[in-house]
């Protein structure tokens, strides 16, 4: 793995060699910040670099370092390991323990493997030996940046609306929880605007999409005229908005804001020679008043925004809580999910996985279900976070484990050859106290062959759980059982991580997916996850196949095996057809 590591400056650099690598060099100069306490050594440094595009800033010591590292956000550390008072270990892991995950290059005469080990324990991603290589270092400090960047920028793609480059959900809930832990420190007050667009459909039916995705990129910049940059606007989908206030003194500011946020909606717009009216409806939510959490504020707004639109055309209401039937329906879902297990209604659609190069069908991807009495089919995104408040995941997991691991059984009777069985985990249920113990008997009892068994993993790893992630996952790793990591391209887990958990496969995230021209951002993205995939000896797959289009482009950059409903759409077991050995392939 170690030796994957040090390919990685390769393999980046190599994915990278087209549109990408132009966007990147486009952006600002990077920005190096050079560690060390000898003058003599940061002038060679600083000679080596200087006539490159870098932005280059010099401290002396470790406490200089951190002041300049929070003034300047360098995109790359070159750092002594051995300097008088705090040294650059020591710099590195206050770095690391804050969640700074800029690159930090070590530098040292040490060549002891003690020394390089307690380097990557402080969280260096790499390190150089004194004296230094002029090409040497050159090299390694580009590939290291570009890395950086494109990494960088897939957590952009991944944390923004690709429309109009708005925060996405994903983000916004990032920022609303980080902003109501702040607000309830200080004591202030917060509001969350959710404005939805009138009759925005019949623009679309009319016009068209290309016109309406227009108008939605037309409306963002009216919205980002109308508050602080402290502020924060998000697109949720369609034609959603949500904008957060901070720090408001009274809700006669927020009625300023909503007012004026209408009156820029309602500006007439042009698209193809046509004058537009448009207008828009607003729901508000105030901490603490309406909600102490972002599930909370979020569902308020919402719940106020549909009163604003029962009221008719461009208004704004204030949520109240006799609004909301929130309460009544969080009870319904916690009395069923109770008895959802023992009515048996939980149940398991089955995806079908292909590989590229054959055609053959080689594993199935369980995924969960709820059919809820009174409410129909619930996805896993609608339940399992309540589970998780409940306790009630564990015994979730390993219900659908026993069915998945029975069904294996079947099916691989019927086969000439295996088929493997996939199973959706988060990080949370492979650390449970009790999951090895309940995996284990499961299989014992289904007598399913771990080998067959396959886990995604959300990229939701928290770093301080990542080591004991990572003795589970080897563990499981020594029996058979395969890993792959789900969604890794949208940017939430590190290089350093993903390098040191023992995985089998990258998942691709279906966002990466959109769009069929081979040039594309997207394609270019996905050419250096495939490159990183490979020079990690990582399978790469791919999720949301659609079009022809995307399957031959998956198949040229080396994924070797997908899913998708160009292929197969999740069914029930009984509707599985195993004879199917060949995807239509072209």
């Amino acid at each position: 793995m170690l030796r994957a590591i040090e390919t990685l400056d390769y393999a980046i650099g190599a994915a990278t060699q087209t549109q990408e690598s132009v966007t990147l060099q486009a952006q600002e100069p990077a920005t190096i910040l050079i560690v060390d306490d000898d003058p003599i050594s940061r002038l060679i440094t600083r000679h080596t670099l200087m006539h490159t595009d870098y932005k280059l800033l010099e401290a002396a010591n470790g406490e200089e370092a951190l002041k300049l590292y929070r003034e300047y956000a360098p995109d790359l550390l070159l750092l002594d390991a051995l300097m008088p008072g705090m040294d650059g270990f020591e710099v590195c892991a206050q770095l690391r323990a804050q969640n700074y995950s800029t690159p930090v290059l070590m530098i040292t005469r040490l060549e002891d493997e003690a020394s390089v080990e307690r380097a990557f324990e402080a969280g260096a991603d790499d390190f150089i030996t004194k004296p230094i290589h002029k090409a040497v270092l050159r090299h390694r400090v580009a590939s290291i940046i570009q890395a950086y960047q494109l990494q960088q920028h897939i957590t952009h793609l991944a944390y923004h609306d690709p429309l109009t480059n708005l925060p996405n959900r994903q983000l916004l809930i990032d920022r609303l929880t980080t902003a109501l832990t702040q607000a309830k420190r200080s004591q202030r007050k917060l509001a969350l605007l959710f404005i939805d667009l009138d009759n925005f459909k019949t623009v679309n039916d009319t016009l068209g999409h290309a016109q309406g995705d227009a108008l939605l990129r037309m409306i963002a910049q009216r919205l980002i005229a109308c508050v602080r940059e402290s502020d924060t606007i998000a697109r949720l989908g369609g034609d959603e908005f949500i904008i957060l206030l901070n720090d408001i003194q009274a809700a006669e500011d927020v009625s300023r804001v909503a007012d004026k946020l209408l009156q820029a909606i309602s500006e007439p717009v042009c698209l193809q020679e046509h004058e537009l009216q448009i207008s828009g409806s607003i729901g508000i939510a105030l901490y603490p008043g309406d909600g102490a959490d972002a599930g909370t504020l979020l569902k308020n707004a919402d719940i106020a925004m549909y009163q604003a639109k029962e009221l008719g055309r461009y208004r704004f209401r204030f949520y109240a809580s006799e609004m909301s039937q929130y309460a009544l329906h969080r009870m319904l879902l916690v009395s069923s999910l109770h008895k959802a297990l023992e009515e048996q209604q939980l149940f398991l659609h089955y995806q079908s996985r292909f590989n590229l190069a054959t055609g053959q069908l080689t594993a199935v991807e369980a995924l969960l279900r709820w059919h809820h009495p009174e409410l129909g089919i619930l996805l896993p995104g609608e339940f399992i976070p309540l589970a998780q408040d409940l306790s009630l995941l564990p015994r979730i997991s390993m219900w659908a484990l026993q069915q998945i691991c029975m069904q294996g059984v079947a099916w691989n009777a019927e086969r000439p050859s295996a088929l493997r069985m996939v199973c959706n985990l988060t990080s949370q249920e492979l650390i449970h106290p009790e999951f090895l113990t309940g995996l284990a008997r499961v299989l014992q009892d289904t007598g399913f062959d771990s080998h067959f068994l396959e886990i995604e993993l959300g990229n939701e790893i928290d770093p301080k759980h990542e080591p004991q992630t990572r003795q589970v996952m080897q563990q499981l790793k020594s029996q058979g059982v395969e890993f792959i990591m789900n969604d890794f391209s949208d940017g939430r887990i590190p290089l350093r991580s993903l390098a040191h958990l023992p995985l089998n496969g990258l998942k691709i995230n279906r966002l990466f997916l959109q769009g069929t021209p081979a040039s594309s951002i997207n394609a270019t993205l996905t050419r250096a996850i495939a490159g990183i995939s490979h020079n990690l000896q990582l399978n790469l797959l791919a999720d949301g196949i659609e079009t022809e289009a995307q399957h031959r482009f998956l198949r040229e950059i080396g994924c070797s095996e997908a899913q998708g409903y160009l292929f197969a759409k999740p069914c029930l077991a009984a509707q599985l057809d195993l004879k199917q050995q060949i995807a239509v392939f072209d």
